[in-house]
């Protein structure tokens, strides 16, 4: 008898344990199909929402501090950038042929370009290409140099010179 009480109570160990697996997964299986309530989903979209507002504001906030910046330091450099953006004879640029006197034609428009060596001067420079040192002036307004310094790997526009 004993053995059939202990038979008995292993039997219905196993089957509660069996009725509390089976209804875990029944209440697995229906929490599959169900959806989430509808007051998540509006507090979802609702953030989302407020973060596509505050991505407009601060791109409109930086858009308007910009254009009063500009604004602001227009006076300062805005001219500038208009006078590089005209052309050459609307920036008051050299014309195309100065006259040195009556048998000497210099051409600001056509020449070649020398790159400075440690051994240059202003003077070898227009004695290597015009055979006269006097020219080193020419060379000079050229390149819109103010000083007699020379750097040396810097590029220099020699101009062509015609003679009559």
């Amino acid at each position: 008898m004993e053995a059939e009480k202990m038979k008995t109570n292993i039997d219905d160990q196993a089957s509660s344990l069996r009725e509390l697996v089976t209804k875990s997964d029944l209440e697995d299986k229906e929490n599959e199909y169900r959806l989430p309530p509808r007051s998540s989903i509006h507090r979802k979209k609702q953030k989302r929402e407020k973060r596509k507002k505050v991505h407009l504001i601060s791109v409109l906030l930086f858009v308007f501090l910009f254009i009063v910046i500009l604004l602001l330091f227009f006076p300062f450099w805005g001219e500038s950038i208009f006078v590089s953006s005209l052309s050459n004879e609307q920036q008051n640029l050299p014309m195309e042929k100065v006259y040195l006197n009556n048998d000497i034609t210099v051409n600001l428009q056509e020449g070649i370009y020398h790159t400075v060596r440690p051994q240059d001067t202003w003077d070898s420079i227009a004695r290597q290409y015009y055979h006269d040192e006097k020219m080193a002036e020419v060379i000079m307004k050229a390149n819109d140099t103010e000083d007699n310094k020379i750097v040396v790997g810097s590029r220099l526009f020699i101009p062509d010179i015609h003679k009559k």
